[in-house]
C-alpha cells in the first residue's frame, strides 16, 4: 500500500516529449514509408509524367532507413521516469516498474544528441535491462547551457554515488 502511495506522490523528471516522439516515429516511418515503396514499385511518376529519375529512388531508400534506424536507436528506447521516496518509477507507458536507488550504478548523459538525454546504469538487468535512457525536463536555466542537466547530481547523490 505505501508503494503505491509513494507512485502516485513520485515527481517526474522526464520530459512529456518522449511520448510525443514515441508516437512520431512510427508515423514518420509510415508516412516517409509509403512513397518510398511506391517509387520502388514504379507506382509514382516525375513531373513530366515519365518514370522518376533512379537517384531519386535510392535517395528516399536511404534516408528511410537511417531515419528509421535512428529513431529506433533514440527515441523508442526513452522512458517516463518519475522519482519516489524509496527509488524510480520507470515506465514504458504500457508498463511502470519500481528500481531502488542503491541499485543504479552511474548516471551520464549524451551531450551530442538534442535533448540530452540521460542513461541510468543499473547494477543487475531489471524488466527494462540493464539500463534505461530519458529525456530529462528541459532545465530553463540558461546560465547551465554548457552544464549536465541538474536531474544527474541529484541522481547520483540519491543513489549514493561520487561525482
Amino acid at each position: 500500500m505505501s508503494s503505491t502511495v509513494s507512485a502516485i506522490s513520485a515527481r517526474t523528471i522526464s520530459s512529456v516529449f518522449s511520448l510525443v516522439l514515441k508516437v512520431v516515429v512510427p508515423l514518420w516511418i509510415v508516412l516517409f514509408g509509403v512513397p518510398t515503396v511506391l517509387l520502388w514499385l514504379n507506382m509514382m511518376h516525375g513531373a513530366a509524367g515519365g518514370p522518376v529519375h533512379e537517384g531519386i529512388t535510392w535517395f528516399f531508400l536511404i534516408l528511410w532507413i537511417a531515419g528509421s534506424v535512428f529513431f529506433f536507436l533514440v527515441p523508442m528506447r526513452l522512458k517516463r521516469v518519475r522519482i519516489g521516496e524509496n527509488g524510480l518509477y520507470i515506465s514504458n507507458y504500457i508498463r511502470e516498474i519500481s528500481v531502488p536507488f542503491d541499485s543504479i550504478k552511474d548516471v551520464t548523459f549524451n551531450r551530442w544528441i538534442r535533448g540530452n538525454p540521460i542513461t541510468v546504469h543499473f547494477r543487475d538487468a531489471t524488466a527494462f535491462g540493464d539500463r534505461i535512457m530519458f529525456l530529462p525536463r528541459p532545465d530553463f536555466d540558461f546560465r547551465n547551457w554548457n552544464k549536465p542537466h541538474p536531474v544527474i547530481a541529484e541522481l547520483r547523490r540519491l543513489a549514493g554515488l561520487k561525482d
